[in-house]
């Protein structure tokens, strides 16, 4: 068996599961961990605050979903004084076949953020893989020469 290409987004319509600055860690630490169980690659990351897309190369979606679902709900539900399972019991789950499928999956879950209007632009969303494809080369590069002027445009 070998690993697949998927673009996975897991949702909660009932309520809010990213409340704070905090549970928005909490979360992508719980992907950090079921990535690193599950022996998967993961590729692109957006967590909002009532649904988390990933990209990722793995054996099981279901198994690496059921394993981020399981842990952040316990913290969850620690941390809030509640019980029960946190999110819809279904997510969605497509396999990305071909280079143009999975640069297109790829852009869309790193401009969700934008989507849902939560930012003015990728590169101000806290929560979000494309700060980290970027972030060494807009460190060292400015198109205006003045690094002030470059760093407002596109970081925030």
């Amino acid at each position: 068996m070998r690993r697949r290409l998927y673009h996975i987004c897991y949702t909660s319509h009932r309520e809010v599961f990213c409340r704070s600055y905090k549970d928005y860690c909490m979360m992508f630490n719980c992907i950090a961990q079921a990535v690193f169980k599950t022996q998967s690659n993961l590729l692109a990351y957006s967590i909002m605050s009532t649904h988390t897309h990933i990209i990722c190369e793995c054996f099981s979606p279901s198994d690496l979903v059921k394993r981020i679902r399981s842990s952040y709900a316990q913290m969850f539900n620690h941390r809030y004084c509640r019980r029960g399972s946190l999110g819809d019991e279904s997510f969605f789950c497509d396999r990305l076949e071909g280079r143009c499928h999975v640069t297109t999956a790829i852009s869309y879950v790193v401009r969700n953020p934008l989507h849902h209007e939560v930012c003015a632009n990728p590169y101000a969303y806290p929560f979000s893989s494309v700060g980290q494809y970027f972030k060494s080369k807009l460190d060292r590069f400015s198109l205006s020469g003045d690094d002030k002027d470059y760093r407002a445009v596109f970081v925030g």
